[in-house]
């Protein structure tokens, strides 16, 4: 016959080993052992345009995603090095308008005071910068996507990150969280809307 067993208490990002056995008259038969690796317990969303599945982590009293936004709305919207598979890797990059268009329902491009409160969770800059770029269940995982310049060329991957707030600072401008391999810091600064940043979203 067959039977099921709930475990329970189990850590996430864990191997665990586990052997079934019986227990009869004639002594303990044992079955073949088997592993398996825990998920991160964290919950995933699945953008409805699309089917994307987004990785999810909660920071502080936010939830925010845990990987850059990938839907392409069209025009604004660009691969780094017009190559796919660093949309596949980093998410697109979006000029100001294009990032409005790609924010998935039931979330929203941050503000402002969303990133300030985000970098609150840490003592420093420079914490935040270290803090923003760890991997792992309980992470941000800030990816150095590079951006696409005024002039239309793609600079800084592997060095810089940016991404997009819905708080204007001035006509032509508006805040960005920017983390660098230069400042090794993490700050919310205005930037002009026509380069192309990444964008990651914060739950309604």
């Amino acid at each position: 016959g067959s039977f099921s067993i709930e475990l329970t208490g189990l850590n996430p990002e864990t191997e665990y080993f586990v052997t079934a056995y019986a227990v009869n008259k004639k002594g303990i038969t044992y079955g073949n052992q088997i592993s398996f690796t825990t998920g991160c317990g964290n919950e995933t969303f699945t953008d409805p345009r699309d089917g994307h599945v987004y990785k999810t982590v909660r920071i502080g009293d936010q939830i925010w995603m845990a990987e850059n936004v990938a839907f392409d709305p069209g025009l604004g919207s660009w691969c780094y090095e017009n190559d796919p598979s660093n949309c596949e890797t980093n998410g697109n990059l979006y000029n100001y308008d294009a990032a409005l268009l790609a924010v998935p329902p039931g979330w929203h491009m941050p503000t402002r005071d969303e990133f300030e409160i985000l970098l609150s969770n840490f003592e420093t800059g420079s914490d935040a910068y270290d803090g923003l770029r760890e991997v792992g269940c309980e992470a941000f995982g800030s990816l150095f996507s590079g951006f696409v310049n005024i002039d239309g060329s793609f600079v800084y991957q592997g060095q810089y990150t940016d991404y997009w707030s819905s708080t204007p600072e001035a006509s032509g401008w508006v805040y960005v969280l920017d983390l660098n391999t230069v400042s090794l810091e993490a700050t919310v600064a205005p930037d002009r809307k026509v380069r192309g940043f990444s964008l990651r979203c914060v739950k309604n």
